[in-house]
């Protein structure tokens, strides 16, 4: 499937002004309590490490947004699908800027989705792939939501029933020291 229309926005601003402005760590800590991967992939929380003191240890953000926009009487999974290949997209494109930056390290949009045979916390085992693994910026206590008003002027869309959003959006980004 051809995905025409997904489209890429960008934003920069300094670590410590975004995580004043759109970070509430325990806010969102709560949301990921009640979610399913919570406590069953690696790149959910409970971290081992503390929050902020990531954040902080990045001087500022290059946020990545990609936008598909719906169509008259496209299905749900057509408009699943289309998001998935937006996280594609976005995904590989954080992943080409943060390769030119040492000690970058990209944010991405969603849970970790690496290992399609499952992650390997439920084991009590360590992340198969830590060098491939990234935390979104939600499960780093990040407002998405806020994030995407404030930088791209986009309101988070929901469907309704068997309707998809007039547009679905991710958000990612890297982090550079």
């Amino acid at each position: 499937m051809e995905y025409k229309g997904i489209n890429i926005m960008e934003a920069d601003t300094d670590t410590a002004s975004f995580v004043n402005s759109f970070v509430e760590v325990e806010k969102f800590l709560a949301m990921c309590r009640e979610c399913r991967n919570y406590n069953t992939v690696w790149s959910c929380p409970p971290y081992d490490f503390n929050v902020l003191d990531r954040w902080a240890s990045f001087r500022a953000i290059h946020l990545t947004a990609c936008r598909y926009d719906t169509f008259e009487g496209e299905s749900v999974p057509h408009a699943v699908a289309a998001l998935a290949k937006m996280k594609e997209i976005l995904t590989g494109y954080c992943e080409e800027l943060a390769a030119r930056a040492p000690g970058s390290q990209v944010v991405s949009a969603g849970s970790c989705t690496i290992c399609s045979e499952g992650c390997s916390r439920p084991l009590g085992l360590p992340c198969r792939h830590p060098d491939r693994m990234k935390h979104s910026i939600e499960s780093l206590g990040g407002d998405v939501g806020a994030v995407m008003e404030h930088f791209f002027g986009l309101p988070v869309l929901w469907g309704v029933g068997d309707k998809p959003p007039a547009y679905l959006i991710l958000c990612g980004g890297v982090l550079y020291v």
